[in-house]
């Protein structure tokens, strides 16, 4: 992790106060580092379903640890302190309260969970496309050799797209790799509806693309249309209620009137009006009289979803490589007034002044390998897309993209390959406290600070170097991953 050394408020730790976050200190990779991280593969073993009994009653204690810090030196001989599932110091080597398990990372690096903002770990393939489509229930929790590949490569959370056909496909999911009770599983859904998901089909014909964006707009229209309805049907129901409330008042009047009239006895009802047969006057004055309930409109669960990202409780993310699709999909969200994402944008650097004008942010998918010319929705790809986003004004982020899951474990390197064509750019950031704010989680995930999530990575060396592996890997408090053999990782017994 790129990091700081900063003060923190007073009391916010018994621990000498501190804290370790990312920063932005630009560090690329030539082009023969790049294929060495990428090529990097020791054998590990997994600590997955092996018992754990009592860590989160006992300190789990990283020793010896080396932080790097904003001005590119590091901290040395530092600790971190884990327990109960959080981080409860940063810092200097101080003394721990308590029983503690020690880990000695003398030559090791430690840094928060990486996160991948756009990923498909572990996905299944998903139904057809739907508004009430959830991304987690696609999600393979059982997927153990995935989850151990991105584990190996430091990543501990990312989000999940819907996929299915094009137009709404469904609700993104922010995924961490929490490990399940018993072991042998993960997955814990932090954010269940992080984003209504949207394809614009930028695969598709021209023709069919048109149709897409049209059924959109009908969609839309059709849900603000639903809710007219149910406000109209609740202002109806009070109005029959109102009603009914009235004409029992006016009853109860008219009884009480009866009776006082009678000497408590109700006078005694006319069974002829003048003019008709007996009781047909009545039964008149009971239709004339007669109040109807208003009828509920069938609910409409898809539609009760996209009004949630009309009324911009829910971010939407448009799936969008074309630049003319992105244009589409500015006027879309200017249209609904949506709090709208792109994802992909292999051409969002064509039009980056409409992006940047239009408030938009990118999240940008895999760079690996797109120096090649396909004819495709990719055929226009740059690998300095995102500088020239950058230049523009245009928010971006980077993920590791959803056309092949198993690629999420290199978010890292995709990070870097982005950072060596942007200034002043931080790849470990990118894919740490930048992807949590981003996803909306970085309150409690991206950084190494006390009360944060005990979500951290032990490294064999600097993780932006060529060579460096992940020794290892911690999720929730617990040991999740562990390197055979790693001499960085040797347990130093309770104390």
């Amino acid at each position: 992790m790129i990091a700081t050394f900063d003060r923190v408020d007073a009391g916010e730790t018994t621990a000498p106060p501190g804290e370790v976050r990312c920063t932005g200190r630009s560090r690329g990779l030539s082009g023969a580092a790049v294929l060495a991280v990428a090529f990097v593969a020791a054998a590990g073993t997994q600590a997955w379903g092996q018992p754990n009994f009592g860590l989160q009653q006992r300190a789990t204690v990283l020793e010896h640890a080396t932080l790097l810090k904003t001005d590119g030196g590091t901290i040395d001989d530092a600790m971190v302190v884990i327990r109960g599932g959080v981080i409860e110091h940063v810092g200097p080597a101080i003394e721990v309260q308590g029983r503690a398990t020690r880990i000695d990372c003398k030559g090791g690096y430690v840094t928060s969970g990486l996160i991948d903002v756009y990923s498909a770990l572990g996905m299944t393939t998903t139904r057809s496309g739907s508004a009430v489509n959830r991304a987690f229930d696609a999600f393979d929790r059982y997927d153990t050799d995935s989850f151990r590949e991105a584990f190996r490569n430091g990543v501990t959370m990312m989000y999940l797209p819907a996929t299915g056909s094009s137009g709404i496909v469904g609700i993104g999911a922010v995924v961490r790799l929490a490990p399940g009770e018993g072991g042998g599983w993960a997955g814990e859904a932090v954010k269940d509806e992080a984003a209504l998901c949207i394809d614009l089909g930028s695969g598709d014909a021209a023709l069919r693309r048109l149709s897409t964006l049209e059924s959109l707009r009908r969609q839309f229209k059709d849900a603000k249309t639903y809710r007219e309805s149910l406000e109209t049907y609740e202002d109806d129901l009070k109005e029959y209620e109102q009603k009914i409330k009235e004409r029992a008042e006016k009853e109860a009047k008219e009884e009480a009137k009866s009776k006082e009239g009678g000497n408590g006895k109700p006078a005694p009802a006319e069974d002829k009006k003048e003019g008709g047969k007996p009781g047909e006057g009545d039964k008149k004055d009971e239709k004339k009289d007669e109040i109807t309930k208003p009828k509920k409109p069938s609910p409409d669960p898809s539609a009760d979803v996209v009004l949630k990202a009309i009324d911009r409780e829910m971010r939407v993310r448009i799936l969008a490589d074309r630049s003319s699709d992105i244009l589409n999909a500015i006027d879309f969200a200017k249209e609904f007034n949506l709090d709208a994402v792109i994802e992909g944008g292999s051409e969002a650097y064509l039009v980056a002044d409409q992006l940047a004008e239009a408030k938009i942010p990118i999240v940008l998918g895999s760079f690996m390998g797109s120096g090649l010319h396909r004819n495709d929705q990719y055929r226009r790809q740059l690998d300095r897309s995102a500088a020239v986003l950058a230049d523009a004004g245009v928010k971006w982020v980077v993920g590791s993209g959803v056309s092949d899951g198993p690629s999420g474990r290199f978010v890292l390197l995709n990070a870097q390959l982005v950072a060596a064509n942007v200034s002043d750019v931080d790849p470990l950031r990118m894919v740490t406290r930048d992807a949590a704010e981003f996803l909306g989680v970085g309150d409690r995930f991206g950084r190494l600070a006390p009360r944060r999530a005990a979500d951290v990575v032990v490294w064999s060396g600097d993780p932006l170097a060529a060579g460096t592996r992940v020794e290892r890997v911690y999720v929730d408090g617990k040991l999740v991953y562990r390197e055979s053999g790693s001499a960085g990782g040797s347990e130093g017994g309770e104390q």
